[in-house]
């Protein structure tokens, strides 16, 4: 209920429609640090795994203060977020905690445990994986499927070997992403991947970014609609 406090914004956040117009202040690896200073915010908040030291202590020249959550990429991690919020501004999240909780018991159940690759795409030229302890790999176990992309963390270059040899059934991406490369037709004529399981059945499952892998108070429904998604397609 705060969103009209919102003085600006790092550039993936795009929920809900109300701070379409605020203030993008760039990526959260690369703030505009006198852009943040300039809007004079009295609370910055941030993940604490995403601005080093030098950083919080540049953004909070202007005196603002700093709170810095934990990054859980869980249902429950986003309870506890969605908890300490709420707590900071004087807020009751018990709404949306029953929302989420009601939400999760609603959605479908998988159909089956599809090996899924997630593809971070910025073009043809600019293609990384999704290994084991990133948001992709969360959300794809939280479906009930696997990711295809096994004994690593963190994100990787996309390889022709490495697809190949993961052969997953199923390509999942941002819908930015996907037509950065093409559409599906371009997808396939990338390295390795006409080769796999999931180019044979054309398993394509594109979402908007910020709903798939925020891990805000819509975790539940992007989590169903994955799992929709996976249900609906022939494997």
């Amino acid at each position: 209920g705060l969103a009209d406090e919102i003085v600006g914004l790092e550039v993936t956040s795009t929920y809900p429609a109300s701070i379409a117009e605020k203030p993008k202040l760039g990526h959260v690896r690369a703030l505009s640090i006198e852009g943040v200073v300039g809007l004079s915010p009295t609370h910055i908040m941030a993940f604490e795994k995403d601005l080093a030291p030098d950083v919080q202590a540049q953004l909070t020249s202007g005196g603002a203060e700093m709170i810095l959550f934990p990054v859980d990429h869980s249902p429950e991690g986003t309870q506890s977020l969605v908890k300490a919020v709420a707590e900071k501004f004087g807020k009751d999240p018990s709404e949306i905690a029953a929302r989420i909780d009601t939400q999760m018991q609603e959605g479908a159940e998988p159909k089956a445990q599809p090996k899924v690759l997630f593809i971070y795409a910025r073009g043809a030229g600019s293609l990384m994986v999704a290994g084991q302890e990133t948001p992709a790999d969360a959300m794809i176990t939280l479906a009930g499927a696997q990711n295809a992309a096994q004994g690593f963390t963190e994100f990787r270059p996309l390889t022709a070997e490495a697809v190949v040899t993961a052969n997953p059934d199923v390509l999942l991406l941002f819908e930015s992403g996907l037509e950065s490369v093409g559409g599906v037709e371009g997808l396939f004529d990338l390295p390795g991947l006409a080769e796999t399981n999931a180019a044979k059945n054309k398993a394509v499952v594109a979402m908007d970014g910020q709903y798939l892998l925020g891990f805000g108070p819509r975790v539940a429904l992007a989590r169903n609609d994955l799992i929709e998604a996976l249900n609906a397609l022939e494997m």
